[in-house]
């Protein structure tokens, strides 16, 4: 974006000079010539006084320390609520993202891109985090994408004017007049990751940070933010920075989980045909067990870091032979019960029916009794394992 002043930062006004000549100009004209210039001089506003105290028009520029992220932000003079915006990446990094109004996750509008199916064009994905976990995808956003736009150089960009809810958003926004906007950056591991659904799971972040912006000298004649290879923090205040976070949670949940179940498990068995190696046998399904355990623990942790929809919640929010289950939200997927839910709708027919049932006024014990020895198809099903499913059930929004 460029500059409206000059290069010395101000612009200077010429004052005429009356042309002289020692061998023609008498006294008289130029003592005339004298006090016209210095009415001109008087008469001639000072820009350099109008401009000492305003702000420098022009872009807040943020770049990481590792330049794994870059951000371009303007306002443009009475516009209501749009903003421009433009986000740099490198395209081996599976995605970045750009938090406003607050230095933490709760609260802020997370502003996130990524490669589209085709890897030549990216994908915009607003979010709303509301705690230290995977944002939610925010549909109220609304935005028209601008030139400049595609993956160029081994980086991808996106440019855009917001349009509407980029300054406020539930539980946070941006004051355009504050020197020190609160803001947080993130970048995704490395690899490849594709997808042009703006709604998409990612994984965790491996470079954080926070920064403030000086919204002030944003503001001015609407243009998208122009992010050069050379691009330097203008603006913008480095709080802190984080690099080399792993998701190590989820890591050693899969090691011991594999480890026990295809590979301890089975020895175990093996084991116990050997007739003389029951000891063996019996140590080596303990420590099986255990490490079953602990991997189910630090699953249950790691859940919390993300916000992704189980099978068995698809499941049942896509039933269309039960209308009550229609009308129910049954998928929590920021709580660790989640994991389990698959298989509870799955073993729910074999399980007693912990609640009294009827249908269509008849009492249906011996359908109830039935259940006991093996699934049962028909409407009764589904309902019957809600009680077992339900461990969180709000209305659908």
């Amino acid at each position: 974006m460029q500059s409206f002043l000059s290069p010395a930062g101000r612009h200077t006004a010429r004052i005429p000079k009356v042309a002289q000549s020692p061998w023609t100009a008498s006294p008289a004209v130029r003592t005339l010539a004298n006090h016209a210039s210095t009415t001109v001089a008087l008469a001639t506003p000072s820009f350099a006084a109008d401009t000492s105290d305003k702000t420098d028009l022009g872009q807040s520029t943020f770049v990481a320390p590792e330049n794994n992220v870059a951000f371009g932000f303007t306002v443009p003079e009475n516009s209501g609520e749009d903003v421009f915006i433009t986000i740099r990446a490198p395209i081996d990094r599976q995605w970045a993202a750009i938090g406003l109004g607050q230095t933490q996750m709760a609260g802020s509008l997370i502003l996130m891109i990524y490669r589209d199916e085709t890897g030549n064009n990216v994908t915009f994905s607003p979010r709303v985090a509301y705690g230290n976990y995977e944002p939610s995808y925010y549909d109220h956003v609304t935005w028209d994408v601008l030139p400049g736009t595609g993956v160029f150089n081994g980086s991808m960009y996106f440019s855009a004017r917001c349009t509407a809810h980029c300054r406020n958003w539930p539980g946070g926004y941006v004051d355009v007049s504050s020197e020190t906007q609160k803001a947080i950056y993130a970048v995704g591991p490395k690899g490849g990751f594709f997808s042009s659904k703006i709604d998409s799971s990612v994984k965790f972040h491996e470079e954080f940070g926070r920064f403030t912006i000086n919204m002030k000298r944003t503001i001015g004649p609407g243009d998208a933010p122009a992010l050069k290879d050379d691009a330097v923090n203008e603006g913008t205040a480095q709080i802190d920075a984080y690099d080399g976070k792993r998701d190590l949670k989820s890591i050693f949940h899969a090691l011991m989980m594999v480890g026990a179940l295809v590979f301890l498990m089975p020895v175990g068995v093996v084991l116990l045909r050997l007739g003389d190696k029951v000891r063996w046998h019996g140590l080596n399904q303990g420590v099986a067990l255990l490490l079953v355990i602990i991997g189910f623990v630090l699953g249950v942790l790691t859940s919390f870091w993300y916000n992704r929809v189980s099978r068995g919640s698809r499941l049942m929010e896509n039933s269309t032979d039960v209308s009550p289950v229609s009308r129910l939200h049954l998928c929590a997927p920021d709580y660790w019960f989640d994991s389990c839910r698959f298989l509870l709708w799955s073993i729910c027919p074999w399980l007693p029916a912990p609640l009294p049932f009827q249908e269509d006024g008849r009492n249906n014990d011996h359908e109830a009794d039935s259940r006991m020895a093996g699934p049962y198809h028909n409407r009764s099903r589904h309902l019957q394992c809600l009680p077992w499913l339900l461990l969180r059930a709000e209305p659908q929004v």
